[in-house]
C-alpha cells in the first residue's frame, strides 16, 4: 500500500533512502547510478533542473521502471527516510518493526532518475487489479497471495494519475461490485469510498474545485444506487465518460487494441 510519496528539488544529484541513521561517509556513488551500504541507497538523480518524485509502498504496491536494488536494508529504530544528500531537506515514515527489511527500488532513469518508487517488505507476485476490459491497469507487486480488501484495492487503483479514464472506470467497477442492494433495491454505497474518489479527481485539474469534484462524483454514486441488474463493465465505463465529460477534461485513454 502507499504509505508516503514525496517530491524533492535537489541541488546536488544524489538522493539517499534507507534508515535515519547517519550516512557512511565512505560511501559514493562512483559514476554508478546506486550505491549500498547496510542500512543506505544512495540513487543518482536529476538536480536543479526539476522536482524528483519518490513513493514508498508497504508489502503492495505499483512498480514502474528499472530495478536498480533488491535487497535487506537495516532500519535500527523501524524508520525509512528519504533524504538530500545535502541534509537540507527529509522525508520519513515509521514502518513499525525495527530491524532488516526487503526493499526493491526503481528508477524511470538509471543515473539521472527522476521518478523513484520504494516498494517494502513485499514478494515477487505480479498481480492484476480490477479493471474494465479493454481498459486494463499496470500490475502491482505484492506479498504473495496476499488478500486486498475491497478499501485497500480501491486505494491502489487510484494511487496514481497515469491512466485516468482507466483508474476510474475500475473505481467505480469495484464500488458497483461491493454496494449491496438495500430491500429498497437500491445499492448502498460507502461514503468513505467515495470520498476516496472525490479526493482522485480533485488532482485531475487544477481548476476543479472541491464542490466541482463532489458534483462530479454524485454522477458515480446516483448511477451505482440507482442500478441494481446491469453489466458492471458497461456501467463503469459509461459513468468515467459521463465524469469526464461534465468536467471538461479530456483523458488519455489507453485501450488494448
Amino acid at each position: 500500500m502507499n504509505i508516503g510519496s514525496v517530491a524533492v528539488y535537489l541541488n546536488h544529484p544524489v538522493i539517499a533512502i534507507g534508515a535515519t541513521a547517519p550516512l557512511d561517509g565512505k560511501l559514493e556513488l562512483s559514476g554508478a547510478p546506486q550505491a549500498v551500504s547496510g542500512e543506505h541507497v544512495l540513487i543518482a538523480a536529476r538536480a536543479q533542473s526539476g522536482l524528483v518524485r519518490v513513493r514508498l509502498w508497504h508489502r503492495a504496491g505499483l512498480f514502474d521502471g528499472v530495478v536498480i536494488f533488491n535487497g535487506d536494508l537495516t532500519l535500527a529504530d523501524g524508520v525509512i527516510s528519504v533524504t538530500d544528500i545535502t541534509g537540507s531537506s527529509s522525508y520519513s515514515t515509521r514502518l513499525g518493526e525495527a530491524g532488516v527489511h526487503r526493499v526493491t527500488i526503481a528508477v524511470d532513469d538509471p543515473g539521472s532518475a527522476s521518478r523513484i518508487d520504494v516498494l517494502i517488505d513485499s514478494g515477487d507476485e505480479e498481480r492484476n487489479l480490477n479493471s474494465v476490459p479493454n481498459y486494463p491497469l499496470p500490475r502491482i507487486r505484492s506479498v504473495e497471495r496476499m488478500p486486498l480488501d475491497p478499501v485497500d484495492e480501491l486505494g491502489l487503483i487510484l494511487s496514481a494519475h497515469d491512466l485516468p479514464f482507466n483508474r476510474l472506470a475500475a473505481a467505480v467497477k469495484l464500488i458497483y461490485l461491493t454496494s449491496p442492494l438495500g430491500v429498497d433495491g437500491l445499492r448502498k454505497i460507502s461514503p468513505y469510498r467515495l470520498r476516496m474518489i472525490v479526493e482522485w479527481v480533485r488532482r485531475l485539474s487544477p481548476f476543479l474545485s472541491m464542490e466541482e469534484s463532489q458534483a462530479l462524483v454524485d454522477i458515480v454514486a446516483d448511477r451505482i444506487c440507482s442500478d441494481s441488474d446491469s453489466d458492471p463493465d458497461g456501467v463503469a465505463s459509461e459513468v468515467a465518460a459521463d465524469v469526464f465529460r461534465n468536467a471538461s477534461i479530456r483523458p488519455h485513454i489507453a485501450a488494448e487494441e
